[in-house]
């Protein structure tokens, strides 16, 4: 393993935060992942963090009424203050257009370039990787009222739920 165990952390992080923000439609904490010098290259998206802050806020708004990510497997190599991460995932879009029945999946991978910049880790440049994509029919349970149900925005439990013994 390159890097310190801390660092392999703290870049897991940065990926955890970055699924959140996206599914929780943050975009402060969405933006917090990347330095303000980064590219990403995103599907059709390809430019600077504020454009893509912009843009995937819009598609997001816009095409689908709930998402979710789940990470899975990720090789982080550290060279320095440099590491190059490849991360597995699997992201649900519930689709806004009543019309679709079932959700849109993708598989694939966030390539990653990232840089530790006065001891935090940020991505420097991202390229998504589509492996695969289909619609799974799982039922959508975002609308059903459930005061403990997933929200998007800080209306969601996580942002005011702290676990304390």
């Amino acid at each position: 393993m390159s890097g310190s165990p801390e660092d392999h952390i703290a870049i897991q992080q940065v990926l955890a935060r970055y699924c959140r923000g996206i599914d929780r439609v943050d975009m402060d904490l969405v933006r917090s992942c990347y330095w303000p010098d980064a590219q990403d290259h995103h599907g059709a998206f390809s430019g600077d963090r504020e454009a893509f802050i912009v843009w995937v806020e819009e598609v997001l708004r816009s095409r689908f009424t709930a998402t979710q990510h789940a990470l899975h497997q990720s090789v982080i190599e550290c060279e320095g203050d440099e590491a190059f991460v490849e991360t597995y995932f699997r992201a649900w879009h519930t689709p806004a257009d009543p019309a679709q029945t079932g959700k849109l999946v993708l598989y694939g991978r966030y390539v990653d370039r990232m840089e530790k910049r006065g001891g935090e880790w940020r991505i420097a440049l991202r390229q998504l990787v589509s492996d695969l994509r289909g619609i799974d029919p799982i039922e959508d349970l975002t609308d059903v009222d459930d005061p403990a149900g997933g929200r998007r925005g800080r209306e969601d439990p996580s942002y005011g739920l702290r676990l304390r013994p």
